[in-house]
C-alpha cells in the first residue's frame, strides 16, 4: 500500500499523551476546491507551516489513528 509522508510533527498527528502517530488507516478521500474550504480548516490543517494556493482541486484525506481519533491532511 502507498505511504504517505508529512514533512512536520503536525499536532494532529500525536496523542493526548504527545507520541507521534506512527501509521493510520485511510477512510475517505473526498475531492474538494480549497476555495470552499474555511480559513479556520486550512489553519488547522497546515498549523500554518505550509502555505497553499488561493484555489485549486485538492482530496481531502480523512485518517483513522488508533483509540478513535480522525485526522485529515490535504493533497494535489
Amino acid at each position: 500500500m502507498p505511504k504517505i509522508y508529512f514533512s512536520h510533527s503536525y499536532d494532529k498527528l500525536k496523542y493526548e499523551n504527545g507520541r507521534l502517530c506512527l501509521s493510520a488507516k485511510l477512510i475517505e478521500a473526498i475531492p474538494v476546491n480549497l476555495q470552499d474550504l474555511s480559513g479556520e480548516f486550512l489553519d488547522y490543517d497546515t498549523e500554518g507551516l505550509f502555505p497553499l494556493p488561493k484555489s485549486g482541486r485538492y482530496i481531502l484525506l480523512l485518517f483513522f489513528k488508533r483509540k478513535g481519533n480522525i485526522f485529515s491532511t490535504l493533497r494535489p
